[in-house]
């Protein structure tokens, strides 16, 4: 591959005998509606096909208008809109490694169709490193090795994903935590907007739980506030890949945060001072939250009085933690409003809770 071709098709005859070599079967050429692809893989479920590899061949990066990326991914989404038309999409999120080579560069993406498509290249190789060049030859071995993996997993596994009815396709696959020496099952219900936050119901108790999956949480702040009487009850967190899954009460049917109380014009000049004394008793235990804005303080709702609860609840505690330890992420949103030396990369001081606090109501 790392020779001059004349065109993308001698280019193409190339690839694909390269990949015969490890991938389960030899692309093919393939049509999806209107579009033609320089090579595909499917598996045949319920009488169609369905496509785990496509590729694009391009044998200069500048050879078309079309943005090779862009265009394979043109192809995964109209073959996902041709499957959704004839019912297939309910239960399948139709996975798939998308593959360009777009003249002396190889780049591997992977697409899941949720709500939304959603691609995500992974890897990127150039194809004329020097032979010297041992870190760049290792890392071509690892993209060949995975794409062995993900492409025979893909094969096997697509049979049991386009038929199982237990599976929703526009929710992450994990659908039941440990609670209690036991294996819970749950059902998702809605995406909470922009987050990785979810609603669900038990399956047994139709009790409602709230299922969070986040890069980083702190399970005994949450614990140590929830045994205090100020964040929800706390139910599991474990590990999923590297994200963490977390699932807690769902209170919302008796609370709603502190932003929609202030949108509604209701009193709450009240809740930053039983904030800030929350907050005392949870410094007293040397831990901090970091984010203590209102739309992370739910209030009991004002149709809800006669509720044996609390006031007030503190939720997101993914930037807590032990005071000296916690820091503010990387990606830190400079627009919030936050005291002085809140800052990404930070360590999160006592003060700067108590400075949120003061915010509240701003």
């Amino acid at each position: 591959m790392m020779q001059t071709y004349q065109n993308k098709y001698d280019r193409r005859a190339a690839l694909i005998d390269v990949l015969d070599r490890f991938l389960p079967a030899r692309p093919e050429l393939g049509d999806i509606g209107d579009y033609t692809n320089d090579g595909q893989l499917a598996v045949t479920v319920l009488n169609s096909p369905f496509l785990y590899y496509l590729q694009v061949v391009k044998n200069e990066v500048t050879e078309t208008s079309a943005e090779p990326n862009v265009e394979v991914t043109r192809h995964y989404i109209e073959q996902c809109r041709r499957c959704h038309n004839a019912g297939l999409g309910q239960h399948c999120n139709f996975p798939a490694v998308l593959l360009c080579q777009l003249g002396p560069y190889l780049t591997v993406s992977i697409a899941v169709f949720t709500d939304i498509p959603i691609v995500e290249q992974v890897a990127f190789i150039p194809l004329h490193a020097h032979s010297t060049n041992l870190m760049q030859a290792q890392a071509g071995a690892r993209v060949i090795a995975a794409l062995r993996r993900a492409c025979s997993s893909l094969l096997e596994r697509y049979p049991g994903l386009a038929t199982d009815k237990q599976l929703q396709a526009e929710f992450p696959f994990p659908r039941s935590f440990e609670y209690n020496n036991a294996t819970v099952s749950f059902t998702y219900t809605t995406a909470l907007e922009d987050k990785r936050v979810y609603r669900a119901l038990v399956d047994e108790t139709k009790a409602p739980i709230i299922v969070k999956y986040t890069l980083r949480y702190s399970e005994a702040a949450h614990s140590l506030a929830s045994s205090l009487g100020f964040a929800p009850t706390l139910l599991s967190i474990g590990r999923v890949e590297e994200w963490w899954m977390v699932v807690m009460e769902d209170v919302s049917k008796d609370y709603t945060t502190l932003a929609v109380v202030k949108s509604q014009g209701r009193d709450a000049h009240g809740i930053p001072g039983s904030v800030k004394q929350a907050l005392q008793r949870l410094h007293q235990a040397r831990y901090v939250h970091g984010d203590v804005r209102d739309i992370n303080v739910l209030v009991r709702k004002s149709d809800r009085p006669s509720v044996d609860r609390p006031q007030f609840f503190l939720i997101d505690w993914d930037w807590a933690g032990l005071v000296g330890e916690a820091v503010y992420p990387i990606a830190l949103n400079p627009e919030v409003l936050r005291p002085d030396g809140a800052v990404a990369g930070a360590i999160i001081q006592m003060a700067h809770d108590e400075g949120m606090a003061d915010l509240l109501l701003r």
